[in-house]
């Protein structure tokens, strides 16, 4: 058809205004002819319509934990807390918060309990709303409230693996921090080793005197 199309274009009838606007036509009418519209199927009498198919391979959304957070089990070294501001037990907000690094981000400010002589530590565990695949990563950014001054402390990332009655817990990632380099540190971990498992936990090891510190926008992402 294009061949077609090329001897058209060279033949010597097609001058002056009228041979160039038949020609025109004609070249409409061929390239009409080569696009195929494929018509999704018509209901209740409606016109066919054009069907668009999905786009192969597009990635699935991140699951945000941030969405999870009220279903969430947390702990602390006093025992178990509810997601909310204030407890004595340990602190846990979700905001948007002016951190370290003199930016704003939104995540979780989390504070183990004040409660003397407890474990410093606050952990929480979200059940995903869908397994983990082999592409999967965690991804999140952490640090500090730009108030606090001498804060310090372990971010860890574990994932749980249940089968049966038994519980298997493995440590994906672990950042130490402090306050006092004033950056925020991103954790980026693969998550292919635990394919299948569908428990993220995120913990805070506090070490400092002002012990706040804060999740960045934490998520399991697929590519």
């Amino acid at each position: 058809m294009l061949r077609n199309v090329g001897a058209l274009l060279t033949d010597a009838r097609w001058t002056g205004i009228s041979g160039i606007a038949t020609l025109l036509s004609l070249v409409v009418a061929v390239v009409a002819l080569a696009v195929t519209v494929v018509p999704a199927p018509s209901l209740f009498g409606q016109r066919p319509r054009m069907a668009i198919a999905p786009v192969a391979g597009a990635g699935e959304p991140a699951v945000h934990l941030s969405d999870l957070r009220s279903r969430a089990t947390w702990t602390s070294g006093a025992g178990a807390i509810p997601f909310a501001d204030n407890q004595e037990r340990g602190i846990l907000s979700h905001e948007c918060e002016k951190l370290e690094d003199g930016g704003r981000h939104c995540g979780f400010l989390t504070h183990p309990s004040y409660v003397d002589g407890a474990p410093r530590f606050i952990r929480g565990c979200f059940d995903l709303p869908r397994p983990i695949a082999a592409a999967d990563r965690f991804r999140t950014t952490i640090g500090f409230p730009h108030w606090v001054r001498a804060g310090a402390g372990t971010f860890r990332v574990d994932v749980q693996a249940r089968r049966g009655t038994t519980t298997t817990t493995t440590t994906v990632a672990e950042k130490p921090d402090a306050r006092t380099d004033g950056k925020l540190h991103q954790i980026d971990a693969p998550l292919a080793a635990h394919a299948g498992s569908q428990v993220v936990c995120l913990q805070v090891d506090a070490a400092g005197a002002d012990d706040a510190a804060f999740w960045v926008d934490p998520r399991v992402e697929r590519p």
